[in-house]
């Protein structure tokens, strides 16, 4: 971090050779980059004119330096490093991540809370600078996770990373909570699949990144066939489910959890689109015999797309909808649409 040096013994042709073979599978290329820092090892760390400094001194944080964003020079070498790296390269994805703090502030403005904030805005300008000069450039936040959900950065983003508990069981309950801050289509969630895990488990994760931008990680190539055909069903499910996903308005149903460490009973995410289609997300957590869920739905549905592993016994009588789980920590989802497709919600 901080030179920003293309690997020769990793891209002996170069990294655009791997990008345009990217882009003619029918993707999109992305790269990560953590530009507001300067490793220990990089030949800038020891740029003390031009890193943030506290009384005078060079503010090191693990193994971290940090540039001074506001500085001219900065902003020239970070232009041809981040920039003009991108455009040469035919990168349309950057993930800009930051994952340390330089603590209470730093010196060039009359205190050193003034001083933390000139450096954001100098850096939420290099971000504008990127969008600009990029043509079609799709912008990811992260900061160790979550760390920049706030106003004024996730403007700047097409996208943000909403967490980095993405083992954990408690993501549905976390992504389902920040529904309340990050617009759904911008809120990347991570479902980490393990080739150890059970199929419940699969769709558990698969349905958690249902309320925001599904992102496929983990053991992906050592899956076996029935881990992976249910993986793929669930992005299948995904894509159907996405216009509601980009435009709709989600209900919470189930118990308070007053631990995200010891969940229990249920969570079920009701999202109503805007053309009469519904996408409902129902996780079990801990509880004991066959569990029963009741959903009381805003009108009468019909079920059109169904992503669950094993037999719910989901049904739907009027405006319920019922389902039952044998197993904790499962999950399903389910796309409806109005009994009346002309309906309005």
């Amino acid at each position: 971090m901080g030179d920003w040096k293309v690997a020769g013994d990793l891209f002996p042709n170069g990294i655009k050779k791997v990008v345009d073979m990217i882009n003619a599978s029918g993707m999109k290329a992305g790269i990560w980059f953590e530009l507001e820092v300067v490793g220990k090892d990089s030949d800038m760390a020891d740029d003390s004119a031009h890193l943030l400094t506290r009384d005078g001194k060079v503010i090191i944080s693990g193994t971290r330096r940090f540039w001074d964003m506001r500085n001219d020079r900065v902003k020239d070498y970070l232009g041809r490093k981040v920039i003009d790296f991108l455009n040469e390269n035919g990168f349309k994805y950057i993930k800009i991540d930051y994952n340390d703090t330089i603590g209470i502030g730093c010196d060039g403005a009359e205190s050193y809370g003034e001083g933390l904030r000139t450096c954001i805005n100098a850096t939420q300008d290099f971000y504008r600078r990127i969008r600009e000069e990029v043509p079609g450039i799709a912008i990811e936040v992260c900061s160790s996770g979550g760390h920049r959900l706030e106003p004024s950065f996730m403007e700047l983003a097409d996208y943000l990373s909403f967490s980095d508990a993405h083992e954990e069981k408690e993501i549905p309950v976390i992504a389902a909570d920040l529904q309340a801050l990050v617009l759904a289509r911008k809120s990347q969630i991570w479902a980490v699949l393990r080739k150890d895990d059970a199929l419940k488990r699969i769709a558990y994760s698969v349905c958690a990144g249902m309320y925001g931008v599904l992102c496929i990680s983990g053991d992906i190539f050592d899956l076996n066939d029935a881990q992976w055909r249910l993986a793929l069903d669930g992005v299948d499910f995904y894509k159907k489910a996405s216009p509601v996903i980009v435009n709709g308005f989600t209900y919470r149903f189930g118990p308070f959890q007053y631990s995200n460490r010891d969940l229990r009973d249920y969570q079920a995410g009701v999202r109503y689109g805007e053309n009469g289609e519904v996408l409902v997300i129902v996780h079990s957590f801990e509880h004991e015999g066959i569990q029963k869920v009741m959903i009381l739905l805003r009108g009468e549905y019909r079920i059109v797309g169904k992503y669950e592993t094993g037999d719910h016994r989901i049904r739907i009588a009027g405006d319920e909808l019922t389902m039952e789980f044998e197993e904790t920590f499962d999950a399903l989802a389910l796309l409806l649409k109005s009994a009346d497709d002309n309906a309005l919600l």
